[in-house]
């Protein structure tokens, strides 16, 4: 995936786990799902149908911080919807292909982006300024110092176990690096050279007290490694990334 990333030109921006609002593709999704769940009803196994009707309507929804639509910002001009372009053919030709207005037009268009881009830099630090008033100093960590870190179990009826019942903290696991202002490279105490994941602030709270054990231990993100086949197996089948047959 680097190697593509890298080919294409393409900036990866990587976010610590459990931690969506730093994804802004995921307060999009927010507003799909409910769209989506909408149109599908009880319908579940068709819902990639569903997906380009949704994309109109949100490209051409207006944006409450700029007071334009996505279409206006990116195109030049509004979408045009089907009843449109069927019953009314001689708006299209004028307004999109009367090339003597189309200089004037530009010119409108480049000023009217630059007001946008005040307009949006404005409401950013007015929503801010709100914000702040309800944050606190994130607390800062050193290499070694032990954390807490917030949990995130799943009910397993076999072993008795209840999501609600488990606490929310778990640990104490190690700080390795700090990979960014706000967040952390962590690692278990019993093999502290093998990172765990990187977390951000909010996920990791101070540990006073060694003596305790996590009840869950975290695994390292990702694949297992492959299991080579041995010359002298039974099975002449091949094993998959997980090791089964």
């Amino acid at each position: 995936m680097q190697q593509i990333c890298y080919i294409l030109n393409i900036h990866q921006s990587l976010i610590p786990v459990y931690h969506p609002q730093a994804n802004p593709v995921e307060r999009k999704n927010r507003d799909l799902k409910p769209r989506l769940a909408i149109l599908v009803q009880d319908k579940h196994d068709c819902w990639s149908e569903k997906l380009s009707f949704i994309r109109f309507a949100l490209n051409i929804a207006k944006c409450e911080t700029t007071g334009q639509t996505a279409a206006f910002l990116n195109f030049g001009r509004e979408l045009r919807t089907p009843s449109e372009v069927v019953n009314d053919i001689r708006v299209v030709i004028q307004n999109d292909n009367f090339v003597p207005e189309i200089t004037p037009y530009l010119k409108k268009f480049a000023k009217f982006s630059t007001q946008i881009r005040e307009v949006v830099e404005e409401q950013q630090d007015s929503r801010k300024f709100y914000a702040d008033k309800k944050r606190k100093t994130a607390p800062t960590y050193q290499p070694g110092e032990h954390v807490f870190v917030a949990s995130h179990p799943l009910s397993n009826a076999a072993q008795g176990r209840s999501a609600k019942l488990m606490p929310r903290r778990d640990g104490p696991y190690v700080i390795l690096t700090q990979r960014s202002p706000s967040s952390y490279e962590i690692a278990s105490l019993d093999n502290p050279r093998e990172p765990l994941g990187v977390y951000h602030t909010s996920a990791l709270t101070p540990c006073n007290n060694d003596k305790v054990k996590p009840l869950i231990p975290l695994r390292k993100s990702g694949r297992p490694p492959k299991v080579p086949q041995t010359p002298g197996s039974s099975s002449g089948r091949r094993r998959n990334q997980r090791g089964r047959m």
